[in-house]
């Protein structure tokens, strides 16, 4: 069986750092039998989804970098510690400010990071975060978690980052 070498998994991560990214974010339905609370462990993403359960915004990435894994490295993801560094690798670190007006008071189950995503024409100029009616396709769902609820409030700034391995 041949081997995944390192240069091909560098030349998958700098393909899709051309992308735009968005991170997703989903709440589930008043009714959805299967809700889980903050002092429970969420179930795993089922990975054969390709959305969110139910989708309330999508924000474009604030911040795009490649990686590298370092014991030293200042910014923490995964169990890891990471370095940014200036040359491509097979990850990247992705980071999503949400503004004080973004999600708010919405209950955040789930999120997700989309690429190839499609805005409705028309939209704002600049514009950074984006309703479900504003989107005319998702685009393809590359990783996704259930989270511990987490309630947005009014007029709070937040934060989201990851590294994605390739």
């Amino acid at each position: 069986m041949a081997t995944f070498v390192e240069t091909g998994h560098i030349a998958i991560a700098t393909s899709l750092f051309k992308e735009t990214f968005y991170l997703a974010l989903g709440t589930l339905p008043k009714d959805y039998k299967d809700k889980w609370t903050v002092d429970q462990e969420p179930p795993p993403f089922d990975p054969k989804q390709k959305s969110l359960i139910l989708p309330i915004g999508y924000k474009v990435e604030t911040l795009k970098k490649f990686v590298k894994e370092d014991k030293n490295g200042t910014i923490e993801a995964l169990g890891k510690r990471w370095s940014i560094v200036d040359y491509p690798t097979k990850n990247i670190y992705l980071e999503f400010k949400l503004d004080k007006e973004d999600a708010s008071l919405q209950t955040i189950y789930q999120t997700g990071i989309y690429i190839r995503t499609k805005l409705k024409e028309g939209l704002p100029q600049g514009q950074q975060y984006f309703l479900p009616d504003q989107i005319e396709e998702e685009g393809i769902l590359l990783v996704a978690e259930n989270t511990r609820p987490y309630f947005k409030n009014p007029g709070e700034i937040k934060t989201y980052f990851t590294v994605l391995q390739f």
